[in-house]
């Protein structure tokens, strides 16, 4: 099999078992926003934004390092049976430190909601291992499923805790836990997990390695999360609690795109690793690259152009300010979803310690940008931000990586692709009905042409798997 149709292959793989439960649960954001207040809805995303916080200090990010580590040991039971057992009993042990101190501190500060916090820090961590476990091994299928139970799990408990109970928040944290256990249960039945954990395969070595591969990551994480994050903290801060939950609500369909991205960024992750020593790596990595932006760039153009007309169906008249932010938002996700892509080669020469360099600079200039705007312009302080932050970031990694890979982007389609996201936003702002739809039609029709030979093969690759299956 091609590297290009193996890609496509896993993706579809992992499509199939995210797609359908993040925009499920996209779609039920108008059932959030009506049973929700502004503020149970700020301190429900603020306490998702707390849980991401704290799981790279605990475990290092070595989920990270466990997925790629696996990736060089697939063929190799016990260097397979090493590597897990060294994550699970380092997870393991951090945990119990992280226990011990939470309740240290929690008999000092009194804690909204400290135990949830607890369980569900907990929970995700073994969690997070165990879908990166899954990918490592190249089981996507596995991985791909696991992620549907999460969600799906999490769909039908909040319908029933927060819907039928009207448990607000509480159902929410709940709802975490229990999702992300069940959906942790399913791979280690699926993948045997409990066959390949023995204390006498934990190694020193492998630990020392997978922490200097993991520990830069660090800092760069919690430069991802002052950059994504810290907006909540610094709106919570300076406007309240409900101008949070706000701003939880623009920021929902930036992060049904970035789930769209994520999608293919794992599985190209994992492609861009395995044939890293290829002869013509260099190749592969600038057409799939190229193609990953055409593609990327269109959907955000598409997301922004529909917006308009289905927002007033899927959002509450409350949360009706939201609407000013999306689009700065979806562009800051973009610029997001292109750093990943690139950044996919550091991954793949292990060269994480240069992630964290431009990470930090992003991250300073977040936080300066939007404590200096926000008393003068509110909310669009936050969104404004982060596409200052992530454009920046962009660039300094865009030509760092052209010391470790010459990536090729054609100027012509990055002029097209800015003049068309200019049209885009005016016509977003314009709010005028028929300026919209000419819009839509503008964007649907451009989007086909930029991708039309990504489309055809697409198109081909299906129309020959149709014809074996018939066969």
């Amino acid at each position: 099999m091609s590297r290009g149709k193996e890609l496509i292959k896993n993706t579809a793989i992992v499509a199939v078992g995210k797609v359908c439960t993040k925009f499920l649960s996209f779609f039920l954001l108008p059932f959030y926003t009506a049973v929700l207040s502004t503020e149970e809805y700020g301190i429900v995303d603020l306490f998702n934004t707390y849980v991401s916080l704290l799981l790279p200090i605990i475990v290092f990010q070595i989920e990270d390092a466990l997925f790629r580590f696996l990736v060089d040991v697939r063929q190799k039971d016990e260097e397979k049976k090493k590597v897990i057992s060294t994550v699970f009993f380092f997870a393991l042990f951090q945990s119990v430190i992280f226990i011990i101190v939470f309740s240290l501190i929690s008999m000092l500060l009194s804690i909204q909601y400290g135990y949830y916090l607890l369980l569900n820090v907990i929970v995700s961590i073994f969690s997070g291992a165990l879908l990166q476990l899954a990918r490592g091994l190249g089981n996507n299928f596995t991985y791909a499923f696991g992620s549907f139970l999460t969600a799906f799990v999490a769909i039908l408990s909040n319908i029933v805790l927060v819907l039928l109970f009207h448990m607000g928040a509480d159902g929410l944290f709940i709802t975490a836990f229990v999702s992300n256990f069940i959906g942790s249960i399913y791979i280690v039945w699926k993948e045997k997990v409990y066959r390949m954990i023995h204390f006498r395969s934990f190694d020193k070595r492998y630990l020392k390695e997978m922490l200097a591969y993991s520990l830069p990551l660090v800092p760069n994480y919690l430069s991802w999360w002052i950059i994504g994050a810290s907006d909540k903290s610094v709106v919570n801060w300076f406007l309240g609690i409900s101008q949070n939950g706000i701003l939880s609500v623009s920021q929902k369909f930036s992060t049904a795109y970035t789930s769209f991205y994520s999608i293919f960024n794992l599985t190209w992750t994992e492609s861009a690793s395995v044939h890293r020593d290829d002869m013509d790596s260099e190749r592969f990595y600038s057409q799939i690259i190229d193609i990953a932006f055409r593609v990327l760039t269109c959907v955000c153009m598409g997301i922004i152009a529909i917006i308009p007309i289905v927002f007033p169906y899927m959002v509450n008249k409350n949360f009706a300010q939201a609407y000013y932010q999306i689009p700065i938002y979806m562009l800051s996700s973009l610029l997001y979803s292109v750093i990943g892509i690139f950044s996919v080669v550091y991954v793949a020469y292990k060269r994480t310690g240069q992630i964290a360099k431009t990470s930090a600079i992003a991250a300073v200039l977040n936080l300066i940008v939007n404590i200096g705007l926000i008393r003068y312009i509110g909310l669009y302080a936050a969104a404004i931000s982060s596409v200052a932050a992530y454009g920046i970031m962009l660039l300094i990694r865009y030509f760092d990586i052209q010391k470790i890979v010459r990536i090729h982007i054609k100027k012509s389609v990055l002029i097209t692709m800015v003049i068309l996201m200019i049209i885009d936003f005016i016509a977003y702002y314009s709010r005028i009905l028929w300026i919209i739809w000419g819009n839509l039609f503008l964007m649907v029709c451009c989007s086909v042409y930029l991708n039309r030979r990504f489309l055809s093969e697409v198109l081909l690759t299906i129309k020959s798997k149709l014809k074996v299956g018939k066969g």
